[in-house]
């Protein structure tokens, strides 16, 4: 990593926090949080979460007015003073930060004997309604201590990997890249474009891969009481792709949101079967599936998923399955990515946390041979950590179709590689002067 410069150091003087509209879609809100240098620059970042259907116990919704009182509270008396040289010792100070409050927990039931119901009771047609009172009254109040929210921690960290940025004169992915040992990046990343049924497709040449995401609750009317329906789109799709010319460039990637387990009650023989239909549906196209099914658990989601991949290698199938559910944690990304259960990991940026959460996450898919599909919502920010650790592809949220998020993400790349560029050119031709 290249010392920062020398002089006078910049240092956070006050931070801004206010309320901002959600990119998501969700209703949830979003935090705008300003990071102030020296009182004469400001950077800012987006809090705001994807959420997900799954939320683990330890974590609460995202809510704007809580989290804004979190950081005035909890980050404000960390971050004021501190100097702005290196990104990492911020992004692990302000993932130790922890908050107060209080919850709703219910009380533990206590034992006891019932009392059976007398015969005066059933005679006079009298029962006691004490029980349904008691039980709605099982609930108490405590005060807990815990990580602040992920979405809190990211958006605190775009801030201030920004103003690290500012301050050093370099792009965001030179500071990534160099803080985390990183080269320095020169090619894009590919993309995905989320599509919906029916959308004309005017395919980028930059884009890789096409999402389509299986909505509703009941699988009979989102694939069909045998799965056929979704046979038959993807189907239609790999025809639309063949006569293009593209079916060589572009993989169907489709997310199943754990359809097809519910479909065959998690049965993966069953699952497999459903999942040949898919892949001979697509052929010759490359097909991709995302949590095929959803278990209750992460371990049992690892499980599951591990069996249907043994299974996709004892029948040589080429279709490749993605791991999104469950996934909340770095460590939850360490587990599935050890495991290889799946071919790869659907990180969604908002919910890991800060951007070391991220890419260290991100290494821990690499390092274990496992693929990674990025997901965030901030065009700027997202296409910047893409550039420097190099996902194998990059998503705008599968439940926005369009090529809208693929033209920003393309576009932020290409001006970023370009510059890039014109810094190590500038710096060849001064290193070549110097050696004449």
């Amino acid at each position: 990593m290249s010392n920062p410069p020398l002089g006078k150091l910049s240092a956070i003087t006050s931070i801004l926090t206010l309320p901002g509209l959600s990119t998501t879609g969700q209703g949830v809100g979003a935090i705008l949080v300003g990071i102030v240098i020296d009182n004469s620059e400001i950077t800012w970042g987006t809090c705001e979460d994807i959420p997900a259907n799954d939320l683990p116990d330890f974590q609460s919704p995202f809510l704007v007015d809580e989290g804004i009182a979190t950081i005035k509270e909890s980050v404000v008396p960390f971050l004021i003073g501190q100097k702005l040289t290196i990104f990492r010792p911020l992004a692990t100070g302000i993932e130790s930060l922890m908050e107060t409050v209080t919850i709703s927990k219910p009380k533990p039931r206590s034992e006891k004997r019932s009392q059976g119901i007398s015969r005066r009771a059933i005679i006079t047609g009298f029962l006691s309604t004490s029980e349904p009172e008691a039980a709605s009254a099982l609930v108490e109040q405590i005060t807990v201590e815990r990580p602040i929210h992920p979405a809190i921690r990211h958006g605190l960290s775009q801030a201030l990997a920004s103003a690290v940025a500012m301050v050093r004169g370099l792009t965001v992915a030179e500071v990534i890249a160099e803080e985390f040992d990183l080269p320095i990046p020169s090619t894009a990343v590919a993309l995905q474009m989320p599509i919906q049924r029916g959308q004309s497709l005017l395919i980028h040449d930059q884009v890789s891969a096409l999402a389509y995401t299986v909505g509703g609750t009941d699988p009979e009317d989102s694939i069909g009481p045998d799965g056929q329906q979704i046979q038959h789109f993807i189907r239609q799709l790999q025809e639309r792709l063949v006569e293009s010319g593209q079916h060589g460039q572009i993989t169907i990637h489709l997310d199943a949101g754990g359809s097809l387990g519910r479909l065959y009650g998690n049965d993966a023989g069953k699952v497999l079967g459903a999942l040949y239909g898919l892949e001979q549906a697509a052929s010759p196209c490359l097909i991709r599936v995302q949590d095929p099914l959803i278990m209750d658990d992460l371990d049992a989601q690892i499980k599951a998923l591990s069996q249907l991949r043994d299974y996709l290698r004892m029948r040589r199938m080429s279709l490749q399955l993605v791991a999104g559910a469950k996934i909340h944690t770095l460590d939850d990304v360490r587990a599935i990515a050890r495991a290889e259960a799946a071919h790869m990991l659907h990180l969604v940026i908002p919910r890991l946390g800060t951007i070391q959460e991220l890419v260290l996450a991100i290494q821990a898919c690499q390092s274990n041979g496992v693929g990674i599909l990025l997901e965030g919502t901030s065009s700027t920010f997202t296409a910047q950590i893409a550039l420097a650790t190099q996902p194998d592809i990059l998503t705008y949220p599968l439940d926005r179709p369009g090529d809208g998020g693929v033209a920003t993400f393309h576009d932020e790349m290409a001006r970023t590689l370009a510059w890039l560029a014109k810094k190590e050119s500038s710096l060849y031709r001064g290193r070549q002067e110097i050696q004449e």
